[in-house]
């Protein structure tokens, strides 16, 4: 991912200096190509606005530039992507305290994990992980699990792991679900 962005920045500098439809210079290049870089670095961690503000300045400095046209334009396409960018970056941002679960449901363990990480934000962000199980695979299931200073992210996946469930981010939620099961062999 590094090297892709090395390159494209690179490529980007280059471009700007001499196809750009009036000359610039090497400062200026560089600027725009430091400018698309956060820009971009912006949509990998889902902030659409910051990215948006970053395209739209290269744009007042070189209005030709074709490059950051192309992403102003496609960033609502992105919204769904950035989206669950924001929430995975989020929950990486979160540390939890204290994580204490002894032999709670399933659902008790989605209703507290949601809990935890609103009260270690101060209620400005909730993960709304959900469960989804039609097939009560996961109904059963208990989940003990005791953890201090974890990032919530890693508190999120040893929880997913010792439910036998897997983890899907949507633009709106992180959906817990129970992992398909294989027929054995005969």
């Amino acid at each position: 991912m590094k090297l892709h962005l090395l390159l494209g920045t690179a490529f980007l500098f280059y471009s700007a200096l001499f196809l750009s439809a009036e000359p610039i210079s090497n400062s200026e290049a560089k600027i725009q190509a430091n400018l698309y870089q956060a820009g971009l670095t912006a949509v990998d961690q889902g902030n659409l606005s910051e990215a948006k503000q970053h395209f739209s300045k290269i744009l007042q400095r070189n209005p030709q530039h074709a490059h950051a046209r192309y992403q102003l334009l496609h960033l609502n396409d992105k919204k769904g992507r950035v989206a669950i960018n924001a929430r995975k970056s989020r929950l990486k941002q979160v540390t939890l305290t204290k994580v204490s679960f002894d032999g709670l449901s399933v659902a008790d363990a989605v209703d507290g994990f949601n809990h935890l990480v609103s009260e270690a934000t101060g209620n400005s962000f909730s993960p709304n992980l959900v469960l989804r199980d039609p097939q009560k695979k996961l109904a059963s299931k208990k989940i003990s699990l005791e953890l201090q200073s974890v990032p919530a992210h890693v508190a999120l996946n040893y929880i997913a792991e010792n439910m036998g469930a897997s983890l899907k981010y949507d633009e709106f939620a992180v959906i817990l679900s129970p992992l398909p099961t294989t027929a054995s062999p005969n």
